[in-house]
């Protein structure tokens, strides 16, 4: 790394790295309020092609007051150094991962992006329902490795998961959402007949801590009035 120091107010020479994380607005306006106040000596990354690899917001800044712009070059460094360096300081969140791997052209994150849309789960949840995977995590997302298992089984129980919200408020919790999966995978669970029965025993259904408790209720409510040759045991998935 040639850790020479330059200096311009030529802010034309700087480029976008593609896949770099959108500028965020709030922290910019920050960082320009800082300086107004006291200019610190804090030089930007770039690579040899004059990419961002660090200093997106400072550079912006400098532009808005008319500062001159210092930098240093890395040669080789690319989107990955930009993760890594963001990694260890938490600066980089799992939106902007998401919006990188968009940007790069992934297929698998533009149709997540296209689904987290569509549905509104948080982000664990839309991983899990995604993949069908507990152990789907942030990390393996950030790594830019997240598949896609099925989009249309994922889309379907999205859509049913969802309907349960007209009658329960705590319908996107996590541990709900892992025990209603479960039960739609069940071949004798029909949901329309579930959806049905919680439409007039709403009041059974409450936030729990735990899966089992959840399956416990959910079994509870399904088998409302059938007779005890018909009643399916949901607690054992």
């Amino acid at each position: 790394m040639n850790t020479e120091i330059i200096s311009t107010k030529d802010y034309s020479v700087f480029k976008t790295l593609k896949g770099n994380r959108i500028i965020n607005q709030k922290n910019l306006r920050r960082i320009i309020a800082s300086m107004r106040k006291k200019v610190h000596r804090s030089p930007i990354q770039v690579n040899e092609r004059m990419e961002i690899i660090d200093g997106q917001h400072r550079l912006e800044a400098r532009k808005e007051l008319g500062l001159p712009v210092e930098y240093y070059i890395s040669k080789g460094a690319d989107l990955t150094t930009v993760q890594d360096l963001n990694t260890n300081t938490e600066n980089w969140k799992i939106d902007d991962y998401l919006n990188s791997y968009i940007e790069k052209g992934l297929k698998d994150y533009i149709i997540y992006k296209q689904f987290l849309d569509a549905y509104k789960f948080n982000h664990r949840i839309t991983m899990y329902l995604l993949t069908g995977d507990t152990r789907i995590n942030e990390a393996i997302f950030k790594e830019g490795t997240f598949k896609i298992k099925d989009i249309q089984q994922a889309s379907e129980i999205a859509s049913k998961i969802n309907l349960v919200g007209a009658y329960y408020d705590g319908y996107k919790r996590r541990t709900f959402c892992y025990a209603f999966v479960g039960c739609l995978k069940n071949k004798k669970f029909v949901f329309e007949e579930f959806l049905n029965k919680l439409s007039y025993q709403r009041s059974k259904l409450f936030d729990c801590a735990r899966v089992d408790q959840y399956l416990e209720i959910i079994e509870e409510i399904y088998n409302y009035k059938r007779s005890a040759k018909d009643k399916i045991v949901l607690r054992n998935l």
